[in-house]
């Protein structure tokens, strides 16, 4: 099943479409549960806009909140890199991965400099499950104690550790385009990678 353009959601929250095309949208929103959740959320989202309650992020929130996104400023004394995805599951049958798990969960390799991240994306609907395990490339031990941050667009963020083994997970992640972000103190570097979301789904 075809999905509606977030964009016409946002333009049918916001009463801007014409009476066939928001007859024509509403149809389809009583059909697909995915685009169902989407409508919702930016119906809620709309709504919190027009509170007056609203109150202003802190400062610490906000650095906190931009230095997560590509392209911001690395902590001093960092490196910032942008991972390169070299592999993904979507693309092409996998491959043996350094975690491993049932066929249609979505596996990902991703380079950062010195390091290598695997990804191992599962759930369905809007609760995924997200493993990672980061893996030095040569003769280095596992990266412990970096700092994993997760940005779900528009829903939460979130961050964890990862342990001796360089293994990390989240949990009950919405569905929706992700942003992860990996800080290393051993190796003096903010990864940054951008995650788009799946289409998979009714």
């Amino acid at each position: 099943m075809n999905h509606v353009e977030t964009a016409v959601i946002i333009d049918l929250v916001e009463e801007r479409l014409s009476g066939p095309e928001a007859a024509a949208c509403k149809a389809h929103l009583d059909a697909c549960p995915v685009c169902a959740e989407t409508y919702h959320f930016w119906w809620q989202f709309n709504s919190m806009l027009g509170s007056e309650r609203l109150v202003d992020a802190s400062e610490q929130l906000t650095e906190r909140c931009i230095s997560i996104f590509p392209g911001a400023p690395p902590e001093s004394g960092f490196r910032q890199i942008i991972g390169q995805i070299v592999f993904d599951s979507f693309l092409r049958p996998a491959p043996a991965l350094a975690i491993r798990g049932e066929r249609d969960a979505r596996q990902m390799v991703v380079q950062m400099e010195e390091v290598d991240v695997h990804l191992r994306i599962t759930g369905t609907g809007s609760k995924q499950t997200i493993q990672g395990q980061i893996l030095p490339r040569g003769d280095e031990t596992a990266i412990q104690g970096a700092c994993i941050t997760l940005l779900a667009l528009g829903r939460t963020t979130r961050s964890t550790t990862s342990d001796h083994l360089g293994v990390f997970d989240f949990r009950d992640v919405p569905k929706a385009p992700l942003i992860v972000s990996i800080k290393s103190p051993a190796s003096r570097f903010v990864g940054v990678l951008s995650i788009a979301e799946s289409n998979s789904g009714g």
